[in-house]
């Protein structure tokens, strides 16, 4: 991105004064709530990998030698197509090998913290600054990889709207639970926001704070049930755009 560049210093001036207009007055969280039909048992369980022993692989991880499991974060990747190819290619290598420091396994999970895409997100953005880069670095015939996003406010500049048509595509009643593919890595969340149960007694959340301003009160309602059924040895991991 040519950041100093005067006609895109113009747009992201501009976008924000839009977006922020729109997700007040048209927030989209409220939309993936109201045609989100889950029953609440099953937005408590949704993503519930912590069972080892799950029988089906889209519910299961696998832990490694010493039964830990992996989970991988990356964020503010899609300033150009070469850093971006750079980090899903390490990414997507089973192992790095770090010398004295050890080895690192790659995730089974992968967590993309926020700004998918700069300077602003469109459906044309997406797939040119993010899509394309990962798939070229990792592709193969049935992801068993699953991600999950969260938006930063790059991401909101256009009101949510690619990012929800993205990453929240599993929504869909006719998608059987399973979202849109980037490389080897393919969408499991509904929402924008979401709690991801692990083994061994961790959480992952991951919040959406549109522009820093407030969490709606649907998503508030989410994470206070999930909290209920969290024991007090329970340890979370708290996944925020800002």
């Amino acid at each position: 991105v040519s950041w100093y560049d005067p006609r895109v210093l113009t747009r992201i001036g501009i976008r924000p004064i839009l977006s922020s207009v729109f997700g007040q007055y048209a927030d989209q969280r409220l939309l993936q709530a109201a045609t989100d039909q889950s029953s609440v048992t099953q937005l408590i369980e949704r993503y519930d990998y912590s069972d080892l022993s799950a029988s089906n692989p889209d519910r299961r991880l696998t832990p490694d030698a010493d039964g830990a499991i992996w989970v991988d974060y990356v964020a503010d990747t899609g300033d150009g197509f070469e850093p971006t190819y750079t980090m899903a290619y390490l990414l997507a290598k089973p192992s790095l090998d770090l010398g004295e420091a050890g080895t690192l396994r790659a995730g089974e999970v992968l967590i993309m913290g926020g700004d998918q895409c700069y300077p602003q997100a469109t459906r044309e953005e997406y797939k040119k600054r993010l899509q394309v880069p990962f798939g070229w670095a990792f592709n193969v015939p049935e992801p068993q990889r699953k991600l999950f996003a969260i938006p930063g406010n790059h991401d909101w500049y256009d009101g949510l709207t690619a990012f929800d048509s993205l990453f929240c595509s599993a929504r869909d009643r006719l998608s059987s639970g399973r979202g849109n593919i980037i490389g080897g890595w393919q969408c499991q969340q509904h929402r924008s926001y979401w709690a991801i149960k692990l083994p061994h007694r961790w959480w992952i959340w991951g919040t959406d704070i549109q522009f820093s301003s407030y969490l709606d009160n649907a998503q508030v309602n989410y994470f206070e049930k999930i909290a209920s059924e969290m024991g007090p040895d329970d340890k979370l991991v708290l996944c925020i755009a800002e």
